[in-house]
């Protein structure tokens, strides 16, 4: 009888495992200081960082040439499923990478849910100077 029960547990334990689905966030990132005002400016080639409660997270993802990406969640992460959205995404920036950017500091976006297009979307990037801590950021707002 217990063979039969550990059998049963194996295999419920492997359909919830193939039940896990992906869960991607989506977004662009521009040169700008505000990408609400200015989108002409993708950064290409720009590592995004999930930040969650001030500690980078280890999910990333890298821009493409348009400043496209999308960063896959490992399903082990406590921040998996829409718990992601008490966190930001983070772009490390400096004059180097982007000219308009006077100074070194980062790019931070809130995550939001879409509506039209279901999915978890990055809200916008908006410049905090390396000056300012991040961590009062936790769920930045966008002005």
């Amino acid at each position: 009888m217990a063979t039969k029960n550990f059998l049963v547990l194996v295999v419920l334990l492997g359909v919830t495992a193939t039940a896990v689905e992906s869960v991607l966030i989506f977004g662009h990132v521009y040169c700008s200081t505000d990408s609400f005002v200015d989108r002409t400016s993708p950064l290409s080639n720009a590592v995004v960082q999930l930040t969650c409660g001030g500690q980078t997270q280890k999910e990333q993802a890298t821009t493409l040439g348009d400043g496209s990406f999308h960063l896959k969640l490992d399903p082990a992460s406590p921040f998996y499923g829409f718990k992601v959205i008490n966190c930001k995404l983070v772009v490390d920036v400096s004059p180097l990478k982007c000219d308009t950017i006077k100074t070194e500091g980062s790019l931070v976006s809130r995550i939001v849910v879409g509506f039209k297009s279901p999915g978890l979307y990055a809200e916008g990037f908006k410049f905090i100077p390396k000056t300012q801590p991040l961590d009062q950021y936790s769920n930045v707002a966008i002005d």
